[in-house]
């Protein structure tokens, strides 16, 4: 069992606000999304997430949890196709608000930066096209330190 799995043991996910399913079945989802095959299955395993975590520019309880899964599964050794499909859902998220929770957004963020140095790790590790995917993440978390650390980057420490 990775750190993905492991977060997402930790939950009581019927216990968090959803849409359209049970937060049980949204556990599941997001087992299967961090555990997919290939950047195809991801895409499909994406709808399960879609507009049961987050719908347009809405994001619900399960939302606050499901950062947390995202970061864990990030400490892991996922294949890349994973990882890059984790920044996209990190985004979405972050970019989200809660007219039902105003509340939530702020503890998604906190949430998000926990891992704001697994992201870095992450920025510092990828390919230009990713890097810029998570860098704007970063920039959601903290302006500030986005542009710390593209200039930081962009200075040649690109190698680990």
């Amino acid at each position: 069992m990775g750190l993905g799995e492991a977060a997402i043991a930790a939950y009581d996910w019927n216990s968090y606000e959803v849409s359209g399913h049970s937060g049980e079945q949204v556990a599941v989802s997001l087992n299967r999304f961090i555990n997919s095959r290939d950047s195809s299955h991801s895409r499909v395993l994406w709808w399960d997430i879609e507009n049961v975590v987050f719908a347009q520019n809405t994001i619900y309880g399960v939302a606050e949890p499901t950062m947390e899964v995202l970061l864990a599964a990030l400490a892991d050794d996922r294949p890349m196709h994973v990882r890059n499909w984790i920044v996209e859902l990190l985004r979405f998220l972050l970019s989200g608000g809660s007219s039902t929770d105003p509340d939530l957004v702020r503890r998604c963020h906190r949430r998000a930066v926990m891992g704001l140095w697994l992201l870095a790790r992450e920025a510092q590790t990828q390919r230009t096209e990713e890097r810029a995917a998570v860098l704007k993440v970063i920039a959601l978390i903290d302006p500030d330190r986005a542009e710390q650390l593209k200039r930081w980057l962009e200075c040649g420490a690109s190698e680990p």
